[in-house]
Formats: C-alpha cells, structure tokens, sequence
C-alpha cells in the first residue's frame, strides 16, 4: 500500500474486495481467505496485534468476527446495481 499525496493511504490494486473481503470479482464470496497475509479476520487480529492490544482478551475475542460482519455490511452497496437499490422508486411529478 502507497501513500498518496494528501498522505492518505492508497487501496490502489486491492479495491473494495480486499478491504471488504469477498466478492464475486475475486471468487471469494464468503470468506475472506484470498486475502493478501490471510483471511479478514486474521487481519484484524494482527491489527489488534499492532494496536498493542491481546485479540484473546475478554470483551474483544468476537470483535474480529464483529468487524468483518460490519465492513460487509457497510460495502455491501459494491455489489449491487442500481435498479436494486432503487427498485420501483422512481416516479414522475
């Protein structure tokens, strides 16, 4: 991963399917095990890793799973088209 000039890290070459973990685009759609290093849950883990913290702590053991449950959710949009999302919606005044 680069660094861009505004120094915001740059996701050229993996795109939405690395950071969210699984897509059609890189058959891989349940799991993450594709993935540059391991699955998306490793990779949370070895960021907690980094943060300092003991990804086997109580409170935190799940947050792996929590955060890959999350980030599919939130980029799930990626994948759709837009007569999915808007459905019959459309209307004319």
């Amino acid at each position: 991963m680069s660094i861009t000039e505004a120094g915001s890290p740059s996701t050229a070459g993996y795109g939405a399917d690395w950071i969210a973990g699984g897509s059609p685009a890189c058959g891989n759609s349940t799991g993450g095990e594709d993935l540059p290093g391991g699955g998306f849950q490793e990779l949370v883990r070895r960021m907690l890793l980094e943060l300092g913290e003991n990804p086997e702590r109580d409170g935190i053991v799940k947050t792996p799973e929590r955060v890959e449950k999350s980030m599919r959710w939130l980029t799930r949009g990626y994948e759709m088209s837009v007569a999915d999302v808007i459905g019959d919606a459309v209307f004319e005044e």
